[in-house]
C-alpha cells in the first residue's frame, strides 16, 4: 500500500508538471517560431535530457539500495563517476542532436541555422546545472525519509526536465538568437 501511494503521488506530480510545461510552451510559442527548425529539436532534446538524467537517478537509487552509495552529499567515488559520465553524455548527445536538427532543417526547409547547434548545447548545459543538484538532493532526501526513490524519481525527473528543459531552450534562444 505504501508503494502504491508513493507511485500515485509521483504520477500526480508528473501530470501536473506536464500541464505546466505545456502552458509554458504554448505561452512562448512565438519565441520558438523565430528559429526555423527549433520544433525539430524540441522533442528529442526533452527526451534526451529525460533519458540521461532519469537513468542517473535510477542508478543512484539502485546504488543506495545496494549500499554502494551512502545517502549523503559528499564526494564519493560512485557519485563522481556517475556525475562525469552524465556530463559527457549530456554534452555529446546535445551536440549530436544540434547537428541532426541543423541537417534536417537544411534538407527539409532549405535553411541553414547553425544556431540550432549552439542552442542545443547551451540549453543542455543549463538543464544539467539546474537538474543535477535537484536529483542529488531529492534522491538522498527521499531515501533518508524511507521513501523508495525508484517509485518517485521517474515521474519527478520527467516533470522537472519538461519544465526546466523548455525554460532552458527559451533562455538559450533569447541569448543566442
Amino acid at each position: 500500500m505504501k508503494d502504491l501511494m508513493q507511485i500515485q503521488l509521483g504520477v500526480l506530480v508528473s501530470t501536473t508538471g506536464g500541464v505546466v510545461a505545456g502552458v509554458l510552451l504554448a505561452f512562448y510559442i512565438n519565441r520558438l517560431e523565430l528559429i526555423p527548425g527549433i520544433l525539430i529539436l524540441l522533442p528529442g532534446f526533452l527526451q534526451m535530457c529525460d533519458s540521461v538524467l532519469g537513468s542517473l537517478s535510477a542508478r543512484l537509487g539502485s546504488a543506495l539500495h545496494l549500499g554502494t552509495l551512502k545517502p549523503v552529499l559528499s564526494p564519493q567515488k560512485y557519485l563522481m563517476a556517475n556525475l562525469f559520465s552524465t556530463s559527457f553524455l549530456m554534452l555529446a548527445v546535445s551536440l549530436l542532436m544540434g547537428f541532426l536538427a541543423f541537417g534536417f532543417n537544411y534538407f527539409i526547409f532549405g535553411k541553414t541555422t547553425p544556431e540550432l547547434i549552439f542552442i542545443s548545447v547551451a540549453a543542455a548545459a543549463l538543464v544539467y546545472v539546474i537538474v543535477i543538484p535537484l536529483v542529488f538532493v531529492s534522491i538522498f532526501f527521499l531515501f533518508n525519509k524511507n521513501i523508495d526513490p525508484d517509485n518517485v524519481m521517474g515521474p519527478y525527473i520527467t516533470t522537472v526536465i519538461d519544465i526546466v528543459g523548455i525554460g532552458s531552450l527559451l533562455t538559450a534562444i533569447m541569448v543566442i538568437a
